[in-house]
């Protein structure tokens, strides 16, 4: 049972990575200044993502369902 568990945890952390790197691509295509601003500080990405939702709207869903599935296995982990 630990090895599902870990498992959902590492598919929920790379389903999260995915997200936050297609997010990261997103703000470079914009300008140089928001790629790196979103990389080094984090309320630069939160900025980054409400001024431009359009285009940021799906990096973020992706990184909510994999800290969604992220959390998931965890809580069930601390069960098992």
């Amino acid at each position: 049972m630990q090895w599902v568990c870990l498992a959902i945890i590492i598919i929920g952390a790379l389903i999260l990575l995915y997200g936050s790197f297609i997010f990261l691509i997103v703000a470079f295509r914009d300008s140089f200044f928001w790629g790196i601003a979103c990389l080094l500080v984090p309320i630069a990405g939160i900025l980054y993502l409400i001024n431009n939702w359009e285009d940021t709207k799906s990096p973020f869903l992706i990184q909510v369902v994999g800290g969604l599935i992220l959390g998931a296995g965890l809580f069930w982990a601390s069960f098992h």
